[in-house]
């Protein structure tokens, strides 16, 4: 999935087998799937479950199904009793339909010869599974942890589909993750200030979530009381799991004590919190979240308060563009530096309107650096600017898997050592900031200053030379954005000479479409590497006539997902190939795959890293150790672990963008689609993106 059009999004998950449900029947003569299921007492319990979420139907229905069917026996090893849960608890009757709709693939009837190496499958839950196929062994699985093997291959082809029989079953995401983990960074931060993280954690909860313009629209005071702070989070608190078909017009009772009122439409489609409309549903293995834009507040004569709408369009790009009319900005008067100023960091932490840059700063582990730097000169956006920027596109920044992305725009924002006051930026001037991309300046006839990203577009300084003892600050009406934002993958690395061969090598094998329309994190050796390879009696490896040998080892080098260096820990991560390599980390000194060090690393690109290595690495499988995880939702990082804010010392400056465009719309319009049959049962939200 690529940033900007289904990252981070509130997936509409109850309900999805709705859309499998077209009101064709087959003829009474032909065998479905689900006939074969009650005909067989091997699935007794899987048949058990599609009737208790009331699914069974649908397999009786015209399809096309693939179904992965779990034993009695698979659905048995379900870890702690979950299945039992699911199965007998009203409030996770979501859940197990999401669990269930993991098991089929609505795309096609696919049998065995279909199931080929690599395949991506796109489940009824909206979840993928690729085909991993060696040897005729067919077996499934994530990175988010799902893994089965089919045992019985096309154990039925009937009218309306295929059934393959899996040895376990397959467990969806939520099942990994703690509804905490669920909740976002604002959400999260404030459960931290306020005590309850281990409460909501060890808990069953549904939560209520405003969204993070939400909380950026809230006055800075309303916060301040810790107590006061408690007592509204609880009040987006129920300690009882509420699935959407449960919830009726009425009062329900929260954590702190007071109760919200909840109405739902007449016709089903739509549920409020307190006259707030929900905009979408998220589950977890405790619980579940519904999303709405605006803070909730206990009591009659307290306002709710809801984001406040700009007429801005939302766009991946600035949204001034090209040379602004210089009399149109305010007027700069410069004020001078004192060491009794507060700190960079101090200043925006200190600020109404810097909320979101604070926060950001916080997330990505850099407000501490800001802090320590001996001088600089910060641009920082706005609270409005952060919001008229692509939501999608900042929401997936503040996930721990894009920090490395989220550093690099924060630093296209500072320079130093330079401390630039107003009055000595000069027209037509450019400075090199620590993101290691420049910026430009046009100066208008009062003195006003606009700022030019690597892009050409910017904009204005309303608020300058703010003073602080390490350096001055600039409040700016727009983000800038790095121009990895509109670069992928294949875009950065052709402009990284150091790494030529090898992106060379991925385009003339074809993994190159792999890595357009995928998420990775390259491990690219260096020109250097290649050739001490060559040397080593390795010159046929790139022949055509060993393209096999050679993708599999470009395979090795590609890890299907993002991993920054922040979350890099001494384990061993699966890559593209199906080995595991060995990753060996000492904070802030070295990084190591297997034997080959690391030269650069986070280099971002907006579907991926490229990490740039001293050797080609040899397919190798470490097994033994424990695969990476990403750390909780939530846990911070020490100053010494976290990349320090200074320009990295890449071979070239690369200029990203790519899959995360303001025109990518293929994910909203395929989810539009589909909202049209989730409209026909039971109850149907909006998606938010």
């Amino acid at each position: 999935m690529m940033l900007g059009t289904t990252s981070w999004r509130w997936i509409l998950v109850f309900c999805m087998f709705a859309r499998l449900c077209n009101g064709q029947q087959p003829t009474s003569s032909a065998q479905t799937i689900a006939d074969v299921l009650q005909n067989d007492s091997n699935y007794d319990s899987l048949v058990a479950a599609l009737d208790t979420a009331g699914l069974l139907a649908d397999l009786s229905g015209s399809g096309p199904f693939t179904l992965f069917a779990p034993s009695n026996s698979a659905l048995a090893m379900v870890p702690d009793g979950y299945l039992k849960t699911l199965t007998t608890d009203p409030g996770y009757i979501i859940h197990l339909q999401n669990l269930l709709a993991f098991h089929v693939d609505i795309e096609a009837p696919l049998e065995a010869a279909d199931l080929t190496d690599g395949r991506e499958l796109l489940m009824a839950n909206e979840e993928y599974l690729t085909v991993s196929n060696s040897g005729g062994v067919i077996s499934l699985g994530n990175n988010d942890g799902a893994s089965a093997t089919v045992l019985v291959p096309d154990e039925a082809v009937v009218s309306n589909g295929v059934l393959h029989q899996l040895d376990q079953a397959l467990l969806p995401k939520f099942v990994f993750t703690n509804v905490y983990n669920e909740t976002g960074v604002f959400f999260q931060n404030l459960l931290a200030t306020a005590g309850l993280v281990d409460f909501v954690m060890s808990g069953e909860f549904t939560i209520i979530l405003p969204s993070n313009e939400a909380f950026v629209g809230v006055p800075s005071d309303v916060f301040a009381d810790v107590d006061e702070l408690t007592k509204i989070l609880q009040y987006h608190m129920i300690d009882q799991v509420l699935p959407p078909q449960q919830l009726q017009n009425g009062q329900y009772k929260t954590v702190n004590g007071e109760s919200l009122v909840v109405s739902v439409s007449d016709d089903g489609k739509s549920v409020t919190f307190d006259g707030i409309p929900v905009q979408g549903v998220n589950l977890a293995s405790n619980g579940l979240i519904y999303a709405i834009d605006a803070v909730l507040f206990p009591g009659q004569d307290v306002p709710t308060f809801a984001p406040q709408p700009t007429t801005a369009p939302v766009s991946m790009a600035p949204t001034v563009a090209g040379q602004p009319n210089a009399e149109q900005a305010p007027s700069i008067v410069p004020t001078a530096t004192s060491m009794s100023d507060p700190n960079l960091a101090d200043v925006i932490e200190a600020a109404d309107d810097l909320k979101s840059m604070a926060l950001a700063l916080q997330v990505s582990s850099l407000l501490d650096q800001v802090r320590s730097i001996e001088s600089a000169t910060i641009f920082a956006p706005i609270d409005e600017a952060f919001l008229q920027v692509n939501q999608d596109l900042m929401s997936a920044l503040f996930e721990p898997e894009w920090v490395a992305h989220l550093q690099s725009l924060l630093a296209l924002h500072a320079v130093s050592p330079d401390v630039l006051y107003a009055a000595n930026i000069s027209d037509g001037a450019s400075v090199t900031t620590l993101s290691g991309e420049a910026i430009s300046f046009v100066v208008g006839d009062e003195g006003s200053v606009f700022v030019n990203g690597p892009d050409g577009t910017g904009g204005v300084v309303i608020e300058a030379d703010v003073p602080a003892s390490n350096g001055v600050l600039h409040k700016l009406d727009t983000l800038l954005l790095p121009s990895w934002v509109d670069q992928d993958l294949l875009a950065i690395g052709a402009q990284i000479d150091e790494i030529a061969t090898f992106m060379g090598l991925i385009t003339s094998t074809g993994l190159d479409q792999s890595v357009a329309t995928g998420l990775f994190t390259l491990l690219a050796p260096s020109e250097d590497a290649f050739s001490k390879l060559m040397q080593g009696g390795n010159q046929t490896l790139t022949d055509s006539a060993n393209v096999e040998e050679l993708t599999k080892r470009l395979q090795y080098h590609m890890i299907p997902r993002l991993i920054p260096t922040q979350l890099l820990t001494n384990s061993t991560i699966a890559t593209l190939e199906g080995s595991n390599i060995l990753a060996s980390v000492v904070p802030g000194q070295q990084v190591k795959f297997n034997d080959a060090s690391a030269l650069f690393v986070d280099i971002p690109a907006n579907n991926g890293l490229i990490y740039i290595i001293d050797k080609v690495m040899e397919i190798q499988d470490y097994t033994d150790s424990p695969t990476i995880a990403s750390p909780a939702a939530g846990s911070t990082l020490t100053p010494s672990e976290a990349p320090a804010l200074t320009a990295p010392s890449l071979p070239v400056s690369p200029t990203p963008s790519g899959p995360v465009t303001n025109n990518d719309t293929s994910g909203c319009a395929y989810l539009m689609s589909e909202i049209v049959f989730i409209l026909c049962a039971f109850i149907s939200l909006a998606i938010i993106f």
